[in-house]
C-alpha cells in the first residue's frame, strides 16, 4: 500500500499535504472536480472567497488551496480533507498519532531539515 505523507520534518514521495498521510485509494477513479467547486459544494468557503483567491492565484502563480489558507479563508487541515475527497483518498492526520522519530529517520527520503 502507498502512503503519501508529510509531517513537517520529514516527507515521502509523491504528494505532500502539511502534517497528514493520505492512504492511497484509486487516484485513477477519482473525478475530476476542482478543489474551488468541491469546497463550494462542502460549504467551507464561500463564493466571493473563491473568487478573490482566483483572482489572487491567477496574480501570484501560487497553488488555490495555499492562497485560501494564507488569506485565512480555510484551514490546513479542512485543505487536507478536501484534497484527499478530490483524490478518492482516505485522509489522517498525523497529529493524532504519535510517531517514533528512531523509526521515521529510517525511512526512505528522510531529511532532518523538514
Amino acid at each position: 500500500m502507498s502512503i503519501i505523507c508529510e509531517a513537517g520534518w520529514f516527507k515521502l514521495h509523491l504528494l505532500v499535504v502539511t502534517k497528514t498521510i493520505i492512504q492511497w485509494g484509486g487516484y485513477g477513479t477519482a473525478k475530476k472536480i476542482l478543489i474551488g467547486d468541491l469546497l463550494l459544494q462542502n460549504d467551507l468557503i464561500t463564493t466571493d472567497q473563491l473568487e478573490y483567491a482566483l483572482t489572487h492565484q491567477k496574480k501570484s502563480g501560487r497553488k488555490l488551496g495555499r492562497v485560501l489558507v494564507d488569506n485565512g479563508f480555510l484551514t490546513e487541515g479542512l485543505l487536507s480533507e478536501t484534497l484527499a475527497k478530490q483524490l478518492d483518498l482516505s485522509y489522517i492526520n498525523l497529529k493524532n498519532y504519535p510517531l517514533n522519530l528512531a523509526l521515521v529517520r529510517l525511512l526512505p527520503g528522510y531529511s532532518p531539515h523538514y
